[in-house]
């Protein structure tokens, strides 16, 4: 009776909890929302006007490493597909870095988010999506709100 007294009590409420979410879904947790653009550059120059309508949804699920998007109110010769995939970066910057797509259309995007804003920082080069008729080549930097 003394070893079963000893057994049931070195189990604690410690022991019931659920473990801990990883880096990526705390930050997927911050990111998968719907985003509405207020306000984007491309090489510093003003595009909102051409972004007015854009809209960025960003999803995914809980313990999943790929996740997906899409992108609405695109103008022509947007850096932005449709619709596509996204993972965080596996080199220790989950916090700051996430792959657009991947291939050969693989797009490195640094990325800040808070409650409510989220700021995109990518290079593109060649035409844009939508229409592939515009050049969309340079530094962009997309600013949203939910």
């Amino acid at each position: 009776m003394l070893c079963l007294t000893a057994f049931v009590s070195g189990c604690s409420d410690d022991d019931k909890k659920d473990p801990e979410p990883s880096l990526f879904d705390i930050q997927l947790k911050k990111m998968a929302h719907t985003w509405t653009a207020a306000e984007v550059t491309l090489n510093g120059s003003d595009k909102t006007d051409d972004y007015d309508a854009f809209v960025l949804t960003l999803a995914g699920e809980e313990g999943e490493l790929a996740n997906t998007y899409t992108a609405s109110g695109r103008p022509a010769g947007s850096p932005w597909k449709a619709a596509g995939e996204w993972a965080f970066d596996f080199n220790g910057e989950v916090e700051t870095k996430f792959q657009r797509d991947g291939g050969a259309d693989a797009i490195n995007i640094e990325y800040v988010v808070t409650e409510k804003t989220l700021q995109l920082t990518f290079a593109f080069a060649g035409d844009g999506y939508a229409a592939k008729t515009n050049d969309a080549t340079g530094t962009w930097v997309f600013k949203f709100e939910k």
